[in-house]
Formats: structure tokens, sequence, C-alpha cells
């Protein structure tokens, strides 16, 4: 079940609630025990970065230093967690180059690929990361749950239901969103692209708390937000492999084999961020004005609405296009 607004809810008390719940999902993730180790961290990861994005948006209810102080909580739990998971993500990044790169970088990238292979078990060999993580989080539920519903919110009555709130959170993050990308777009920097995926992923997740309320959340442009931070994920885990490569060049063999890897890797995370732009054109190309206008049109009460299964406003025609000319990629960043 996705985590949404309710139609009526004030928008503190559910950001709350939301809160609340995903605490809740990560610690209950962290210890089900019949599930992987990671396994179990991709699902807490995942379900971190929202809790994050969740203490962001509550900023302004619960005040600045309590929500800096609970996000850095949930940061160094997602940490925490992050060795063996980053080490699983190379290996599929190199997995998938195999596939991508021919004939000519196949040996050298098979070379990489045992070497990976062999670090990401030796990372899930040491001593598990999830009690500890489960501990952070547990501490940051327990001071979730003192809360009162309508911390600081600006919820007067069931007329106001704090939509202005829910607004405001969507237009900074919009205006995140097109500041990091026109970084991006100046720079091939590495650290550029980390940033935009971020700004990404957090309007992706503030869309989607709003998918039921406001009619610029709908779901394709919750599912053009994932992708483009699915696409902007795979970018960066090919950066990580060219540092890795960089290092140590002789895990892969010859310089020159070297040199063939780091271009093979070079050329595929160009076409992953020349489709980003375009993605990225299309999700955030309109003038932070005409965005904030088009928040105010609440979503259709309709059954299909209801269902998550709306089309897209008129607004939203440019975004399934761009989706259309961004095919499926075979590589995917997990989260």
């Amino acid at each position: 079940m996705a985590s949404r607004l309710k139609r009526r809810e004030p928008v503190v008390a559910g950001f709350i609630r939301l809160l609340r719940r995903e605490l809740k999902a990560v610690d209950a993730a962290l210890r089900d025990e019949k599930e992987t180790a990671e396994e179990r961290t991709h699902i807490a990861r995942r379900r971190l970065k929202k809790a994050r994005s969740l203490v962001a948006a509550l900023a302004p209810a619960i005040g600045r230093r309590m929500a800096d102080r609970e996000r850095r909580r949930l940061r160094d739990a997602a940490r925490l967690l992050s060795q063996s998971r980053d080490a699983d993500v190379a290996v599929k990044t190199v997995r998938d180059l195999i596939v991508y790169g021919g004939d000519e970088a196949a040996a050298p990238l098979e070379r990489l690929l045992a070497v990976l292979e062999a670090r990401a078990a030796e990372a899930r060999s040491l001593s598990s990361p999830l009690e500890p993580a489960s501990e952070e989080v547990r501490r940051a539920l327990e001071i979730i749950e003192t809360l009162d519903a309508k911390s600081g919110g600006d919820e007067k009555g069931k007329k106001d239901l704090g939509e202005k709130r829910l607004r405001k959170a969507l237009g900074t993050a919009y205006d995140a969103g097109r500041e990091t990308m026109a970084v991006a777009m100046e720079t091939s920097e590495t650290e550029a692209f980390h940033e935009w995926r971020k700004a990404v992923k957090h309007r992706a997740h503030l869309t989607g708390f709003a998918a039921q309320r406001l009619a610029a959340a709908s779901q394709p442009v919750i599912t053009a937000l994932d992708r483009l931070g699915d696409i902007l994920g795979d970018a960066n885990d090919l950066s990580v492999v060219e540092e890795i490569v960089a290092g140590e060049p002789e895990i892969v063999g010859t310089p020159s084999e070297a040199a063939t890897v780091i271009g093979v890797i070079t050329r595929r995370r160009e076409e992953l961020r020349a489709q980003a732009f375009v993605l990225g054109e299309a999700l955030f190309g309109q003038g932070p004005r005409r965005f904030r206008r088009g928040l105010h049109a609440p979503a259709d009460d309709t059954p299909a609405t209801r269902e998550e299964e709306s089309p897209a406003p008129p607004a939203t025609a440019g975004i399934g296009l761009a989706a259309s000319i961004v095919r499926p990629l075979p590589m995917v960043s997990e989260e």
C-alpha cells in the first residue's frame, strides 16, 4: 500500500502519521529474520529515504532544530547499512556493464567482477549493522511518538487542512530540483549529479504523499520522477565503479584494459545523463511561478483517482512524451 495523505486529513497530522508508519516499517524490516540481510537492508534504506523527506517537510511544524537532529539520526542509520549495500550495487553495475560493453571489454570486466564479488561477500560477512541501525530508528520513533499531531500546524479547523504547507513543500522541492539540474548541466562532476538525484528523490517522495490531494501529483508525474531518480542512480553507480578502476587499475588487467573499461563506463554514463536531461526538462522545465499555480488544482475525486490510476492532467503531457522517449534501461539502480 502506497504512503499517501488522506483526502481530508490535516497535512501536519498526515505527515506525522506517515513518518510513524515508515519508521515502524524500517524497524520491522530490520528485524525480519525470514528475509535475507540484503533484502532487509534494501527495504530499510528505501523507507529511510522517505522518512527523511517527511522530517524535512515537518521542519516548520516541529522546529528546525528537531528536524535537523532527527534527519541526521536517520542518515546515520542509513549509513550503517550502506557498506554491504554499496558493494552489492557495484557488483550489479559491473554485471550490467558486461552485457553492455561487448567483447572488447568482456575479459577485464569479468576480472573486475570477480574482485568485487569477493569484496561484497566479505562485507556481508562482517558484523551485522542491522541491530545498531534498528536502535537508531527506534529512538527516532520514540521521539516522533511524542509529537502532537498538530504541532505547529496551520490547521485552524476543518476548512483549513494545511494545503498551503503542502504546496510550499512541493514548491521548495521543485526549486531545488531546477537549481541542481542547472548545476549538473554545467558540469560533469559526479557530485553535481548526486545532488540533483537527491532533489529528484525528495520531490518524488513528496509528490507521492500528495497523490490524493493535488492534480500536480498525478501518477504519471510520480512514475517519471522515480524513473529519473533511477537513471541518475545508475549514472552515479558507474562513477563509483570508475573510481575503483582508476584507483586500482591492476584488478582489471593491463593499463590498456583499464582504459578500455573506463571508456565503456564513460560512454554508458553519458548516455544515461543525456536521457536524464530529456526527462528532467519535462519535469523541471516550467517556471517556478507556473508550477506553483498548478499546485492549486485539487486531485479529481473520481474512482480512478482514488485507485491512483488517473490520467495525467494537461500540464503533464510533456512528461508522458519524455517518458516514452526515455526507454527502459538494462541497468536499474536499486535504492
